[in-house]
């Protein structure tokens, strides 16, 4: 029994090249089934079927009309079935046109259009016809793989870890706090940090030749210029030190801001802008110490003979 029936009651004896002559199939026609140029074959074995044309010369082409696709499922919308053989794309939003070539479909996008927005810690930019700049700020650098990835990096130049004379700190949170240890203390304001040092653990010692306030923690060599008036602090804490030493100036005199006083041996000069203590001779040198805050100073050490007033 054949496995195909013919459309044409009379075969292969008709002009096929008027009306061709249709064979239905549950396969697909070989190189042993001679027929007609032009005679169709519908392989029934598959579904959709799929037609094939004969060229006359024992070999079968499958129509170009022919495809295996039934239906085509979009985004949204639900699945489409072709119409007399066909699908239509059509461009949508922000397209301008779907290019057909060969088995080829292209689709063209409107330039800027589905612009892409990348939105930053301040700030955003937009995807347009050329391409996005992603670049390191301060203390960054960007790096990109050539595919669909850019990796940010911290720079050398920025400080990860921080070394002291025993052990380092890590910055938290972006952010390393500085304190101060015995007799140091530390300040902040914009970008500086500043290191005091307090108490008896640091003094500074300094030549000088011109009448100026004292400091605490300051030591003074008057080593030129002529009688040097030499100023109390107005604010001092107990224990902050002074030392004076006359070599080379004409003399030193301490003066007193209101409110000051200063014991020196059995004696005390007169309390207030009043009261002062002068040098009498070369090598003359005193020490004095705050005993009472921003008020009263006792001189501990004394070299010399000191005019008291």
């Amino acid at each position: 029994m054949a496995d195909f029936v013919s459309s044409d009651p009379l075969d292969n004896l008709t002009d096929t090249t008027q009306r061709p002559i249709t064979i239905y199939a549950k396969r697909a026609p070989t190189t042993n089934d001679r027929q007609p140029a032009n005679t169709c074959w519908v392989d029934r074995s598959v579904v959709p079927p799929v037609l094939y044309y004969s060229n006359g010369a024992n070999s079968w082409a499958p129509s170009s009309s022919t495809s295996s696709v039934t239906t085509i499922t979009g985004s949204a919308g639900g699945p489409i079935a072709p119409f007399l053989g066909n699908i239509i794309f059509a461009p949508g939003t922000n397209m301008t046109s779907i290019v057909g070539a060969g088995n080829t479909l292209t689709f063209n996008a409107a330039a800027g259009g589905g612009s892409i927005v990348f939105n930053g810690d301040t700030g955003s930019t937009v995807a347009g016809t050329t391409p996005i700049n992603l670049l390191g700020g301060t203390g960054l650098s960007s790096v990109g793989n050539g595919t669909n990835t850019v990796t940010f990096n911290v720079d050398a130049s920025v400080p990860l870890s921080f070394a002291s004379d025993s052990g380092s700190a890590v910055p938290a949170a972006n952010a390393l706090t500085i304190i101060g240890g015995t007799n140091v203390t530390t300040s902040a304001t914009g970008s500086t940090v500043t290191i005091n040092a307090s108490g008896g653990s640091s003094f500074t010692w300094q030549a000088i030749g011109a009448s100026q306030a004292l400091a605490a923690s300051n030591g003074y060599f008057c080593t030129a210029g002529g009688a040097l008036v030499l100023t109390l602090p107005a604010v001092s804490a107990v224990g902050a030190t002074i030392e004076v030493a006359l070599d080379g100036s004409t003399s030193w005199s301490i003066a007193q801001n209101a409110g000051n006083q200063v014991r020196i041996g059995n004696q005390q000069t007169t309390a207030g802008a009043g009261g002062s203590l002068t040098s009498t001779a070369q090598g003359n040198c005193l020490t004095l110490v705050c005993q009472t805050a921003n008020a009263r100073w006792v001189a501990t050490k004394i070299t010399g003979n000191i005019t008291v007033v």
